[in-house]
């Protein structure tokens, strides 16, 4: 079977950093530039996955973590944008000794969500019957299963997030047990974001920080 990602950087050593991020995304954050201000002793892996959606999302997380697999990677510290956290999410929830922490920058619950879908989401919001107007199907969504993240995990937004986004940060951070979540509301986002990680990574993973939130 052909891949459908890419690998466009492996680098360095020390403990391992996976940034996964799709083809032609856009916006003011730069995975780019936020991988070029990471710590020297650490090994940088760079992912390059298609567009997500309800079709591939599972696939695309299989050749994940292929690829680490064949790397001799054993524990990694996923960083994701966008619609590539839920593909974080979901290696998280089915791997959890491969995850050692989680970084999410504008996250999703679900891969790129249509209009309809952040529609029902925003009226289950409401509802006290869990998710009464979901269908049974293959699509990835990882409110259901948000306490079950072990996970340190770190939540960051930016200045350009829209309404949708900033309600999913705010649910993840209300159900996963070891979240910090910080808002990067200055000039150089991509430097904030590679001191915050750096600062988040020397917590121990045994005692994780709860719920901060600046």
């Amino acid at each position: 079977m052909n891949s459908i990602i890419q690998v466009l950087k492996d680098q360095g050593k020390g403990r391992a950093f996976c940034f996964i991020q799709e083809e032609k995304s856009s916006g003011e954050f730069s995975l780019e530039q936020l991988e070029s201000c990471f710590v020297s002793n650490s090994r940088i892996l760079v992912i390059q996955t298609p567009i997500v959606s309800d079709d591939n999302w599972l696939l695309i997380s299989e050749q994940i973590l292929k690829t680490l697999e064949e790397m001799g990677i054993r524990q990694v510290s996923f960083v994701g944008l966008g619609a590539t956290t839920s593909l974080c999410q979901h290696i998280a929830l089915i791997n959890n000794k491969l995850t050692r922490s989680l970084v999410l920058i504008n996250p999703m619950t679900r891969p790129n969500p249509t209009r309809f879908q952040k529609i029902v989401d925003r009226v289950e919001n409401f509802l006290p019957l869990g998710l009464p107007l979901r269908q049974k199907t293959k699509n990835f969504d990882s409110k259901p299963f948000l306490q079950r993240l072990r996970s340190p995990l770190l939540i960051l937004t930016t200045n350009d997030v829209d309404h949708y986004t900033t309600q999913e940060s705010q649910l993840m951070l209300k159900r996963v047990p070891t979240s910090w979540h910080v808002q990067l509301n200055n000039e150089q986002p991509e430097k904030k974001a590679s001191d915050l990680i750096n600062e988040f990574e020397n917590v121990p993973v045994k005692c994780p920080q709860k719920n901060l939130t600046k």
